[in-house]
């Protein structure tokens, strides 16, 4: 039997083990970052002065990390208070970035940040109809965070 799960390496626990309740506070910890993924954003560099309103945020590590985030490119960060917990990105994960105000989803190499489209506006034939609706469908994934606004 596998000592972890498949996806995000949650501990198991075993019958015969010692302390479980540090391994299962160290899984419900992971589970309370990767339920429903909220990062304040993405950067390279960990934030400089993270207080007790700080624990349990996440970042999204950049492509080019250093200081304590070195090696860790593209993996979600989780400051537990006076330390960090660190989650594998997996090809198909979405968290929603604070900063962006829209869903990330991870390809498997890379976050997929969608770009933002503009209102049509412009054409030798205005056709108010066919702007009404276009706009209308750009609102609506706006409003679910599927485009930024």
């Amino acid at each position: 039997m596998n000592e972890i799960s498949a996806h995000f390496n949650l501990p198991f626990l075993f019958a015969s083990q010692a302390q479980k309740e540090i391994i299962h506070n160290e899984a419900i910890q992971a589970i309370d970052c990767l339920l429903h993924p909220v990062v304040e954003a993405k950067l390279d560099v960990p934030p400089s002065v993270l207080t007790d309103n700080d624990i349990g945020k996440s970042w999204r590590i950049g492509s080019s990390p250093s200081g304590v985030w070195q090696g860790r490119a593209d993996e979600i960060a989780y400051w537990i208070g006076g330390g960090w917990r660190y989650f594998a990105a997996q090809t198909g994960m979405q968290v929603f970035d604070r900063q962006l105000d829209v869903l990330v989803v991870y390809a498997g190499n890379a976050w997929l940040e969608p770009a933002s489209i503009v209102n049509p506006t412009q054409g030798t034939i205005i056709d108010l109809e066919a702007r009404t609706a276009i706009s209308a469908i750009l609102d609506a994934m706006r409003a679910s965070f599927m485009i930024p606004a």
